[in-house]
Parts: C-alpha cells; sequence; structure tokens
C-alpha cells in the first residue's frame, strides 16, 4: 500500500513538471477562483453546516412556541379553576341552600340569591362562555349563572356532570367535551361536609385560541387529561392523515406518560409534517399542546438563501467572462507577443522588433515595455558583433601578461652547459639540482604559449621546485604529497602550484627555519582542489584580511619582502578567475594552530570562459 501510494505521489508531480502553465491560464484561474470561490463557500456552508444550524434553530423556536401556547392555556384554565374554588370557599351556593333547608326562603329565592351572587364573579369573565349548576336532590332542575341562554346541557356534557356528581371527590375535573373545555366541580357544604350541587363551567375555547395569536403557518392542537378529544385551532388536520398520524402518537404517548413534564418532536412516515410536542402535570390537570408544521417551512430561510446565491451566479457569471475578455485583450496578447520575441533572442535572433501599434499595444504600459525591449535588443545585438570579440581578445591579452610577469628570462641552453660539467666533474647533487632548475625554467617559460596543461605536468614543475627547496633546508624540512592519480591528465592552468609553494616557504618554513609541507590534490563533487599547507607562525584575523585584499587586487603591493610571491598568488587567483569565472579562485586562511592553508579550487573538465 505504501509503496503504491509513493507511485501515484511520483506519477503526479511527473504530471505537473511536464508543462508549467501559462501566465494567461494562472491569472485565469486566479481570477475565476477570487470571483467563484467565496460563493461556493457561502453555498457549500449553507449546505451543510449553515443549513442544519438554520433547521436547528427553527425548531426550538416552534418548540418554544409550543410551550408558550402551553402556558397561556394553562394560564387561562387555572384562573377559572380559582374562580370555582372561590365558590367552595366563600360559600356562594352554600350559604343560600342553608336558607333553603331551614324554610327561610323559597326555591325562587334561593335561586335568585345564588345566581346574583355568582353571577358577580362569572358573567364579565371573557373565558367563561357558560355556567351552571345543580342539586343534587334535584338534577333536573338547572340553575344558569350567566347571562347567556342555556342549551349545553344534553347529551354528553349532561352525561359527563353526572359522572363527577357520582364521584365523592371535591376536585376539580377539566374535559374536553364535544370540542370544548368543560370544567366540573361537587360543591360540599363546609358544615358537616354535605355534597350539595354540581358546578359545571363552559371555556370559551375559540376565544381563548383566538387570543393565542397562533399562525396560519401550522396547526395547534391540545389534549387535556388523557381524553379522548381534542381542542383544536387548525384547518385541515381532519382531512390530513399524516397529522392524524401525529396525532395518534402523542395521544398514546400523553395517555401513558400525562403526568410527566416532557418535550419531544415526531415526524409522520412519510416525512411530510414534523410535530412539537410539550406536556405538563398541574394540579387539577395535565395538559399536552401539539404544533403541526410543514417541514418545508423548516428550509424557508435556506431556500431564500439559496435563491440569493443562484441569483449572484447569474450576475457574476456574464461580469466575470467581460472580465476575462477585456484582460486578454489588454494584458495577456501583449504579453504573448513579448514572449514570442523573447524566444526569437533566445533562438539567436537579435535585433528582432515588437510592432507598437494599437492592436497589438492597445494600452500606454505596454507601449512602454515594447519600446524598452527594441532599444534592448538593438543594443544586444550591437554588444554581440562587437563588444564579444574586443572583451575575448581583452582576455586573452591579460592572461598573457599575467603570466609573463612570472617567466624567467634565462637561457635554459646555460643550464644544460653547467649540467654536463657537473656530471663530468663527478657532483651528482648538483647535477640534480641542475635539471631539476632546468625542468622549472623550461616549464615557466612554456615555449609552446599554451594556456592550459595537465595537471600531471604542473605537478611534475611542483616536484622539481619542493626538490630545490628540500636541497636548500635538508632535513629541517619536511614534504608530504597526497595526489589523486585518477584526475592527472585534467587539464589545468600553467604555473599556479609553484606560487604557493613559494608563498609556504617564505612565510611558513624561512620564519621558523625548518617546518612541514603538505601537498594535497583531490576531485570533491564537480570541482578539482589543490591544497598547500605549511606549518609557520600562526595566521591572524588582520592577515587573513590582508592577504584577501592582496588576491582581489584591492591593496597595492609593497615592495620588499615578498613582493615577488605576492604578486605571484595575485597573479594564481586572477588567471583562475579570468578562466573559469568568478566563483573559482585562490583562498588562503588558518586551517589549525600555526598551520596555513592555500587552496585552489577549479571545476572539473569546466568551461573557459
Amino acid at each position: 500500500m505504501h509503496t503504491k501510494r509513493k507511485f501515484k505521489v511520483h506519477e503526479w508531480k511527473k504530471i505537473f513538471n511536464r508543462k508549467q502553465f501559462s501566465l494567461k491560464k494562472q491569472l485565469i484561474l486566479l481570477i475565476s477562483i477570487c470571483w467563484l470561490l467565496p460563493i461556493m463557500i457561502i453555498f457549500v456552508n449553507m449546505s451543510s453546516t449553515y443549513q442544519m444550524d438554520m433547521i436547528k434553530k427553527t425548531e426550538d423556536i416552534r418548540m418554544e412556541e409550543t410551550k408558550a401556547y402551553t402556558m397561556a392555556l394553562s394560564y387561562n384554565i387555572n384562573e377559572v379553576i380559582d374562580l370555582t374554588k372561590n365558590l367552595f370557599y366563600d360559600r356562594l351556593i352554600e350559604t343560600p341552600w342553608q336558607k333553603y333547608m331551614d324554610g327561610a326562603i323559597d326555591w325562587g329565592e334561593y335561586y335568585d340569591e345564588s345566581k346574583k351572587m355568582i353571577n358577580i364573579k362569572f358573567d364579565k369573565d371573557w373565558r367563561i362562555d357558560e355556567a351552571f349548576f345543580y342539586l343534587l336532590e334535584s338534577p333536573e332542575q338547572i340553575y344558569p349563572c350567566t347571562t347567556g341562554e342555556l342549551e349545553v346541557f344534553q347529551g354528553n356534557v349532561k352525561e359527563a356532570a353526572h359522572e363527577v356528581s357520582a364521584n365523592p371527590s371535591a376536585r376539580v375535573i377539566v374535559k374536553v367535551v364535544d370540542k370544548e373545555i368543560y370544567i366540573f366541580r361537587n360543591i360540599y357544604a363546609i358544615h358537616g361536609y354535605k355534597k350539595i350541587a354540581t358546578m359545571v363551567i363552559k371555556l370559551n375555547t375559540q376565544e381563548l385560541l383566538n387570543r393565542m395569536n397562533s399562525s396560519d403557518e401550522y396547526d395547534l392542537v391540545f389534549y387535556i387529561n388523557k381524553g379522548e378529544e381534542n381542542i383544536t385551532y387548525d384547518r385541515e388536520t381532519k382531512d390530513c392523515e399524516q397529522k392524524k398520524e401525529i396525532l395518534e402518537v402523542v395521544k398514546y404517548n400523553f395517555k401513558r406518560e400525562g403526568n410527566i413534564i416532557k418535550q419531544y418532536q415526531l415526524t409522520d412516515r412519510e416525512k411530510q409534517y414534523q410535530g412539537f410536542v410539550y406536556q405538563k402535570a398541574y394540579d387539577d390537570y395535565n395538559l399536552c399542546s401539539i404544533l403541526i408544521i410543514d417541514r418545508t417551512e423548516l428550509f424557508v430561510v435556506f431556500k431564500t438563501l439559496v435563491n440569493l446565491v443562484e441569483g449572484l451566479l447569474i450576475v457574476v457569471i456574464p461580469i466575470l467572462a467581460i472580465f476575462i475578455l477585456m484582460f486578454k485583450k489588454n494584458f495577456t496578447f501583449p504579453i504573448e507577443h513579448m514572449v514570442e520575441a523573447f524566444k526569437e533572442i533566445k533562438e539567436g535572433n537579435m535585433g528582432i522588433q515588437i510592432p507598437r501599434d494599437r492592436d497589438t499595444m492597445p494600452n500606454q504600459e505596454f507601449i512602454y515595455l515594447v519600446d524598452s525591449f527594441n532599444e534592448m535588443s538593438t543594443k544586444i545585438k550591437y554588444l554581440f558583433n562587437y563588444a564579444y570579440n574586443e572583451e575575448i581578445a581583452r582576455k586573452d591579452a591579460q592572461i598573457i601578461a599575467l603570466q609573463s610577469q612570472i617567466n624567467p628570462h634565462f637561457l635554459n641552453n646555460t643550464l644544460e652547459m653547467m649540467n654536463w660539467q657537473a656530471r663530468m666533474a663527478g657532483d651528482v647533487s648538483v647535477s640534480k639540482m641542475i635539471e631539476a632548475l632546468s625542468t622549472l625554467l623550461d616549464y615557466t617559460m612554456n615555449r609552446e604559449s599554451k594556456r592550459l596543461i595537465s595537471l600531471a605536468e604542473e605537478i611534475r614543475c611542483a616536484d622539481a621546485y619542493l626538490y630545490i627547496i628540500s636541497m636548500r633546508f635538508g632535513q629541517r624540512l619536511q614534504v608530504e604529497k597526497e595526489i589523486d592519480q585518477s584526475i592527472l591528465q585534467t587539464q589545468v592552468p600553467q604555473i599556479i602550484l609553484q606560487p604557493l609553494l613559494e608563498n609556504a616557504v617564505l612565510h611558513g618554513i624561512e620564519s621558523e627555519n625548518r617546518g612541514t609541507i603538505w601537498l594535497q590534490v583531490y576531485k570533491k563533487e564537480a570541482n578539482i582542489f589543490m591544497e598547500v599547507r605549511n606549518t609557520g607562525k600562526k595566521l591572524t584575523k588582520e592577515k587573513e584580511e590582508k592577504i584577501a585584499s592582496i588576491l582581489n587586487g584591492e591593496q597595492e603591493i609593497k615592495k620588499g619582502r615578498g613582493q615577488h610571491t605576492s604578486l605571484g598568488i595575485r597573479n594564481v587567483n586572477q588567471r583562475i578567475k579570468l578562466i573559469y569565472g568568478d566563483n573559482y579562485g585562490l583562498t588562503i586562511k588558518s586551517c589549525g594552530e600555526n598551520i596555513t592553508c592555500s587552496t585552489i579550487k577549479i571545476p572539473f573538465e569546466g568551461d573557459i570562459l
């Protein structure tokens, strides 16, 4: 698996490195990204995080609305329940009934007195539609307590009232009967705690719902006390199977767990509608509210934003197309003409000119660039036709002049005659020294005027010089050499090692009257290094800086002892830089305690300037 992944990465690199994209394509891509990417980011964000966040917030709002409707309805029901409790505690029915039982008043006076006392509390309350009571001794005799006509005490309402009357409890009973909210309660006499009557109150259900200011966007349904019926503020719940499905599930749950506070959400099986349910248990009843909405309402805000993004795209894409066309005409086309002209120069067509007409260069900035390019092209042609050959000739003359400064003016024939006489006299040491000196002089005179020779010849000259110096110092001079034999045929500038050896002897060995010289020639990466190390006095930082300025020609060489070697090492450095360039040359630095390193760096089989 790991190998396969590496292969894929390698293949992608090959694809991208095979051909670089043009500036025109890069800029068009960049502009398109800058225009379209923000819109796409907004759209993607809305499609995922923002969409879910908006749905969650909408659901939370709907749930809070459901809670608010529950609290509003329960508040009004509780207020009416408190009024019925006052009937018991204020003895509004018991007092007239006691008078009637004592014979102090007749039936007519009993009813008038009871109705007058109850009507004060009930008749002006907008929540109460109708209210009446009946005595248990004569349940068929109904006593209205409000000004409205008594029309409800029949059918299911009458049956529910008699069920309450048969129950010995004095608790308030809240029921939904025929889609209306009723409150039932048995009235007991405080003295002797005898049940004397049953009170029935019909709430103004529709007005209670109307005052909740519920929206037409959803349906609002209430269940009370696990009843089979509900009250609703909708228009189509009865005819919608999906909504009925939600209500059946809620009714089932409410029957099982109606006595606990609970909130939850549910949808129908087709995911078309969503219900928000909140139920709460009160002292005298349990109330459950269901708010049913079409699920498309959850996406209303999101759809609005999607429409906005689509509108932006409709506007942005034509503008982007116009911008790209203008950009190509005023920017990319002129650049393409200039790139083609540069390619012509690269192919050797010096002096090429770019037309400066309006069709080719549509704006002032590019006209200025074209004029500058044409002028530059003309100058380049002149430099290549005249100045280059002149510069090459100047370099050759300078190299010959530098070499001539260190070529001795001795006659090699004279040395051959001296060598012959030494041999005849039997003086072998003198003969070998003369042979070494002859080799050295023959090499430095360079009768063939070669600019480059083999590394083997350069080392042969260095060996001749070291032999002469070793004869001078004897055992006081130690010479160690380490030469890479594989690079001996490499071409190098002439007379570059001898000046370094002379400098090592003059400033190192002679100052201490003894010492060691190491000669190391080796190849490292694409370069050849020739390193001469010698013992002697410590090379200070100031001395290093002075030597560097001499090598670079920044400091004038003073006459006196050491002038010849200073000229020699400077010439070596300058010749190498003229032949190979400024990245190569000679450096002299301290490389240890009382050890100085002189290092030449040249390219291995490098190109010559």
